[in-house]
């Protein structure tokens, strides 16, 4: 990719797969949306939002097995 037009804000953060097995294997892709999570505050991917709004109050709850990617959990991958 030439330019990524600022869409990722931390350039030095490497995540590691959870395992070596599956459909996504040795592929690359990038997610993007905003989602209100309870206490935290979305730019929306605007690295220079200074005036950023306050942290959600009623936003979702990730789940822990969203986080860990677990397919179940993803059902539009299956």
């Amino acid at each position: 990719m030439e330019h990524d037009w600022g869409a990722f804000m931390n350039r030095n953060l490497v995540v590691e797969p959870l395992s070596a097995e599956g459909s996504l294997k040795n592929l690359s892709f990038t997610v993007k949306d905003v989602f209100a999570v309870e206490s935290h505050t979305n730019a929306a991917g605007n690295p220079s939002a200074d005036h950023r709004p306050l942290p959600a109050k009623n936003g979702e709850p990730l789940g822990l097995s969203f986080i860990a990617g677990r397919k179940q959990d993803l059902k539009l991958l299956a």
